[in-house]
């Protein structure tokens, strides 16, 4: 008995190796590869920018042994990841970047499913459109600083996602770029920021706060909706068009705080389109410069808040950068408190201790 089982593993062992095959070309001017279906690894050698393919035209994905790749090796000098280069490799896990690569093209690992960790280059300076998009196993992304471009919906879908740490130098938050990351929980937004794309951070519902630095002059429409988590929210000094629908489905919102003495325009073709939907603002506070409460009073959607207040003086100074000073937040029975410099401060600015 024993000798016959035995037997019956090396026949498998055997079958598994007579069946184990390598594949291997070009994807670059100077770069190859091969794909090892018996180890699941795909080699990446050479030097400079890889191809660009459309969905589905990297070599590697005829007669589907994408999905077999589990290991991804990459070049030291590789310079570009290629459009489509790896998406709907669905068995790929782990991926660190070379040092130099710069560019990583359109929908480059979009749908790898089971991707948990990724380590970008530092040299890195562009994200192409939908780049990461479907990557529900991807908890934690840090953007390098050198990063000047994120394509639309690069991090579309996320859904695992929980923490983004955003580059000081991105000047535009594209369309949908974190729409449906329903577990994000924590974002800052660069002071250099200077709009906010449409369906931007739609259905991140364990969102808290968000704070719109002073950089920022227009909201697309529904660049928050249902962030159904949302509590609080600061606007900047300089916010001068909100879209339609912007935080429409935000319906846990218990203040709104902003900073612009004259009340930013709020879009609507129509009565849904309101940008916080139909969300009943009367007993909402709603916190506006000292002076500015009769503005804010008259103006369109605006006045459906009742509770009006001026920002007391004892608050965190918008004018200071005050969202570059916060360095913690904190919810407390269901209230959230801004940790400022060893204070604490109640999302109005009053301190508390």
């Amino acid at each position: 008995m024993k000798r016959g089982i035995s037997l019956l593993i090396v026949i498998v062992i055997s079958f598994s190796i007579m069946n184990a095959e390598t594949f291997h070309g070009s994807c670059g001017q100077k770069l190859t590869w091969s794909l090892n279906t018996e180890d699941s690894t795909l080699i990446i050698q050479g030097e400079g920018a890889m191809e660009n393919w459309n969905s589905g035209g990297a070599p590697w994905y005829a007669y589907e042994k994408r999905s077999c790749v589990v290991h991804l090796y990459l070049p030291d000098k590789l310079t570009s990841i290629g459009d489509c280069a790896f998406e709907i490799c669905q068995n790929l896990r782990n991926v660190t970047m070379p040092t130099g690569v710069k560019n990583i093209g359109h929908h480059a690992f979009r749908d790898c499913t089971n991707l948990s960790n990724i380590v970008l280059s530092d040299s890195l300076t562009s994200i192409g459109e939908r780049a990461f998009s479907q990557c529900e196993h991807l908890s934690l992304i840090k953007i390098p600083d050198n990063v000047v471009t994120i394509g639309k919906g690069a991090f579309e879908s996320c859904v695992a996602l929980k923490k983004v740490f955003l580059p000081q130098h991105i000047s535009l938050i594209e369309a949908c770029t974190f729409g449906g990351c329903c577990s994000l929980t924590e974002v800052t937004i660069p002071n250099e920021v200077t709009a906010i794309g449409s369906e931007a951070f739609g259905g991140c519902s364990k969102l808290p706060s968000i704070i719109i630095p002073n950089s920022v002059t227009k909201i697309e429409y529904s660049a928050f909706t249902s962030c159904s988590g949302l509590l609080s929210i600061f606007l900047g000094s300089n916010l001068k068009l909100i879209g339609e629908r912007a935080f429409s489905g935000c319906k846990q919102i218990s203040s709104v705080t902003c900073y612009a003495i004259e009340p930013p325009i709020m879009k609507s073709e129509m009565e849904g389109d309101k940008v916080f939907g139909k969300l009943d603002c009367t007993n909402i506070p709603l916190y506006v410069p000292a002076g500015s409460e009769e503005a804010y009073k008259v103006a369109e959607q605006w006045k459906e808040f009742h509770l009006i207040s001026p920002i007391k003086p004892t608050s965190i100074d918008q004018n200071n950068n005050h969202e570059q000073q916060i360095i913690n937040k904190r919810i407390h029975n269901g209230q959230l408190y801004l940790l400022c410099d060893g204070k604490i401060y109640t999302i109005q600015g009053q301190e508390v201790r």
